[in-house]
């Protein structure tokens, strides 16, 4: 089936590979930049490896996808005693892609010198008999971001190990389920319509540090046919710029107690800023702006630069764990909270401008 191996937003594989089927059909690029323009940060989640991780992220990838896919949940006990490779070939001929989760153990040449299994989640949307083979996307053995093949057999070990490793463990099993399937709902063949006041609201939500979970959907039980993800909502999370108040005692803990420092969050910020400006030249294309917005832009190039250089120290301090690095990263976070906010301010106030006309 047709997919876009997209580089804009693959931090985390869910964000990721929804945004793979949704951009393989070029309708729906307005909708992408409309979209994914707050964040947001947890530095108290406990992930499925049963460990505490600073959670920062883009908001709204699992919920605003809804909106052109159809989520379908896939039981783990539906999936417990089947052949698996038939399940996925008649999924695929439906239209439907496969989003599951394997034993890295036996799709990568690295775990398996190390002996160590790991279950991560995979996109599966496509098949082909005569090599016996399925296409998938995920990181490979390099760490990069891309569709490989994995053939039948190698899948289905990597498959039925990893529900046998995660079948005891509680976190795994709070909803009972093993994965999603996604289709695209009918309604959605047509042309997508860039929402420019869509884009307004979630760049206000940003700078303005605004709950946008809570803002989006005071009352969960109100429509039934959303599927929520629970991080969204939860009460210690920080939206928007707010999150730059936090971040650093984040990283003074790092130095504190002597732990690891996460490249997640640095990587995540990056995407964002990288991809704020795509939606301001995405903007400028479509709409009539006036030399102080073109210039804006120009000026928001530095925090992209800034925030790429944060993103590739962070990279060097988990090499050399050099404390001074860790250091400048809080002052760099100080000093560009300040610059992004200023931009980002005017930035909304031109586009204000614009929505009198459209």
């Amino acid at each position: 089936m047709k997919i876009e191996l997209q580089n804009n937003i693959n931090n985390y594989l869910y964000n990721s590979c929804l945004l793979c089927i949704i951009l393989g059909n070029e309708n729906f690029y307005p909708w992408f930049y409309e979209n994914y323009t707050q964040i947001f940060y947890n530095d108290n989640k406990w992930s499925r490896y049963s460990n505490k991780e600073v959670w920062l992220d883009f908001y709204g990838g699992w919920i605003a996808a809804q909106s052109l896919l159809e989520f379908i949940k896939i039981p783990r006990k539906s999936i417990a005693n089947i052949d698996i490779i038939t399940y996925i070939k008649d999924k695929i001929d439906n239209h439907k892609y496969v989003f599951t989760f394997l034993d890295e153990y036996y799709v990568k040449p690295n775990y398996m010198k190390s002996n160590s299994h790991r279950v991560h989640d995979i996109l599966v949307y496509g098949y082909d008999d005569f090599s016996e083979k399925l296409t998938v996307i995920g990181f490979d053995n390099n760490h990069n971001f891309t569709s490989y093949n994995i053939s039948y057999q190698t899948f289905a070990k990597a498959f039925e190990n990893g529900l046998a490793l995660t079948e005891s463990e509680e976190i795994w099993n709070q909803d009972n389920l093993y994965g999603r399937l996604f289709k695209f709902r009918e309604k959605n063949s047509q042309f997508f319509k860039f929402n420019i006041k869509k884009f307004l609201r979630g760049l206000h939500d940003y700078i303005f540090s605004i709950n946008s979970a809570q803002k989006d959907f005071p009352d969960r039980t109100a429509d039934k046919e959303i599927e929520y993800f629970d991080i969204y909502f939860d009460e210690k999370n920080i939206f928007g710029m707010e999150i730059y108040e936090h971040l650093p005692e984040y990283l003074y803990n790092v130095i504190k107690y002597d732990t690891r420092l996460s490249y997640v969050p640095f990587h995540t910020l990056f995407e964002h800023k990288k991809g704020m400006k795509d939606r301001l030249i995405y903007i400028a294309k479509n709409f009539k702006v006036d030399d102080k917005f073109e210039e804006l832009i120009d000026r928001y190039n530095h925090t992209v630069n800034v925030f790429n250089s944060m993103r590739l120290a962070a990279m060097k301090y988990i090499i050399d764990s050099k404390e001074s690095i860790i250091k400048n990263l809080i002052n760099t976070i100080n000093i560009e909270k300040i610059y992004e906010k200023e931009i980002l301010a005017q930035v909304y106030e031109e586009i204000c401008n614009l929505t009198e006309y459209y």
